[in-house]
């Protein structure tokens, strides 16, 4: 059996040499199940977490005129470091096939 890599432990370069094969979550029993169950409600309370902070800092860098006119803020969180950018607003694409008014 090959050894088991808990969390990302991988560098990127060593991520690209990996083939990454989908798990079958929906066939889990048992235990696995109510493990998994708990990730993806764990996994949800973050984003909405997440998505409140994002909010919350956001507004207070409106309020101190740090965004520069024109962009908006998008984050991210590399090595768990939280960070703000500032980029262009992203358009909201229209489908090929949508009939516009």
């Amino acid at each position: 059996m090959p050894p088991v890599i808990q969390g990302n432990t991988l560098t990127m370069a060593e991520q690209v040499k990996l083939t990454w094969k989908p798990v079958a979550t929906k066939q889990f029993t048992g235990d696995r199940a109510k493990l998994f169950t708990a990730y993806e409600e764990a996994k949800a309370m973050m984003v909405a977490s997440r998505d409140e902070l994002e909010e919350s800092v956001t507004k207070g860098l409106v309020k101190m005129d740090a965004v520069p006119d024109g962009k908006e803020c998008v984050y991210g969180y590399r090595f768990g470091q939280m960070a703000v950018a500032f980029a262009e607003p992203k358009a909201n694409k229209t489908p090929k096939d949508a009939i516009v008014l």
